[in-house]
């Protein structure tokens, strides 16, 4: 009987989403998010590098529960699937950097791998994939100016992922807000010689700790 019981127990607490997370990021670290998060009733996040607002997100499970808040990206071709499958967000199409400016923006056959970085760009066109597909010229914007165009006052959590550019994004920003928890997606990141990384760096130096490092994300706690 009480097999049953724990059965029927589990069954419901499955269906209801209760001890368990459904994990949308590309490795899982949105669930060390969510974690990270919680005590946070329908937050606010900042993602930058948003890419596609479902697949390898670490903000749509917040999304899910509630959350909101400004997805970023200069790829045009997933504008429309974030106004339509995020309705609550605000898409803003475009780059960030520390000062306004137009810069190249490399695209290839797979999104994900997009870039304003030149270095980035011409090793990814030496690998059989990606396939590249051209050059163009997109807009970028500090984040504080995009954060106050939007009328953003608090920021929960803040997502970058701009492959190879994330100290510029952290730059622009206004840390006055110092969200909760910060994510980075570095991949030259390693962690025998972590003082030797600029993002890594910059966060101690605004007074966060590494929380966890999974693959190529970094994620960030607030110690204040």
């Amino acid at each position: 009987m009480s097999m049953i019981k724990d059965l029927v127990k589990t069954k419901i607490k499955h269906l209801l989403g209760k001890g368990s997370y459904r994990a949308f990021g590309q490795n899982g670290e949105d669930a060390m998010i969510h974690a990270l998060l919680r005590g946070i009733d329908k937050g606010t996040y900042v993602d930058v590098g948003a890419y596609n607002p479902i697949l390898y997100s670490n903000t749509y499970g917040l999304y899910r529960e509630g959350w909101s808040g400004i997805t970023i990206d200069p790829n045009p071709a997933v504008q429309p699937l974030h106004r339509i499958l995020r309705p609550r967000d605000t898409f803003v199409l475009g780059g960030v950097s520390n000062v306004e400016k137009e810069c190249d923006y490399y695209r290839f056959t797979d999104g994900a791998y997009n870039t304003f970085d030149p270095e980035v760009a011409e090793d990814l066109k030496t690998k059989r994939y990606p396939r590249f597909i051209r050059k163009e010229t997109s807009h970028l914007y500090p984040l504080h100016s995009i954060l106050k165009k939007n009328n953003i006052t608090k920021v929960d959590f803040l997502d970058v992922d701009v492959e190879g550019l994330d100290v510029e994004v952290l730059e622009s920003f206004d840390w006055n807000l110092a969200p909760r928890v910060v994510a980075i997606e570095s991949r030259s990141f390693k962690p025998e010689t972590m003082t030797a990384d600029p993002a890594y760096v910059f966060l101690r130096n605004h007074g966060y700790v590494l929380a966890g490092f999974l693959k190529y994300t970094l994620v960030f706690v607030h110690q204040g």
